[in-house]
């Protein structure tokens, strides 16, 4: 993970299948460093369950440098309860997660798009579409994949992912910074 072209921290993510069909993703980001001498850190830990495709629920604890946020999201069909620091509300559509962790389904060449943000439960309006095919180098392989675009209101993303919908890249702009996650390597 690189903040402004410098080694700044790490991401994990880590698949599971269930005996009972689900995929447990669980994810965490541990990022420090200095922007003109002041001191940032940032980590953020989140649990999705997908049953078939579709999300069951996702808990999520960041720190954004001090700042503390805890959310939960349980989804039943469309509608969503969300949950940010113990208060709780009610919200319905299909939300498009802003940790980009499953492959996005685009219908035509752009869709707009609701974007859940996992910090904080925030929703934004954007717009996603397909950059194309990609290749993605991870240690000494290429990985082919398919790229995305997302960008809205202080969102502006770019998600690469290979085959089997795993992403292998992400690359936005964060309180002014270019941040870039990479795939290093796959753990079997």
């Amino acid at each position: 993970m690189t903040v402004g072209g410098k080694a700044s921290g790490s991401y994990v993510i880590h698949f599971e299948a269930t005996a009972e069909g689900k995929e447990i993703i669980t994810s965490k980001v541990d990022v420090k460093g200095r922007v003109l001498l002041i001191p940032f850190h940032y980590s953020h830990q989140s649990r999705e369950v997908w049953d078939k495709g579709t999300l069951v629920s996702v808990d999520a604890k960041t720190n954004d440098d001090g700042k503390q946020n805890a959310f939960h999201a349980v989804v039943a069909k469309e509608s969503w309860t969300l949950t940010v620091n113990n208060r709780e509300r009610a919200e319905k559509g299909s939300f498009l997660l802003s940790d980009g962790f499953r492959m996005p389904t685009l219908v035509g060449k752009e869709q707009s798009v609701v974007v859940c943000d996992t910090e904080d439960g925030t929703l934004t309006e954007a717009k996603l579409s397909s950059l194309g095919d990609c290749n993605i180098r991870v240690k000494d392989q290429q990985i082919a994949g398919q790229s995305f675009k997302l960008k809205g209101k202080d969102l502006d993303s770019e998600w690469w992912f290979d085959a089997s919908g795993r992403p292998i890249r992400q690359a936005m702009m964060w309180d002014g910074h270019k941040i870039v996650v990479e795939m290093i390597e796959i753990k079997k």
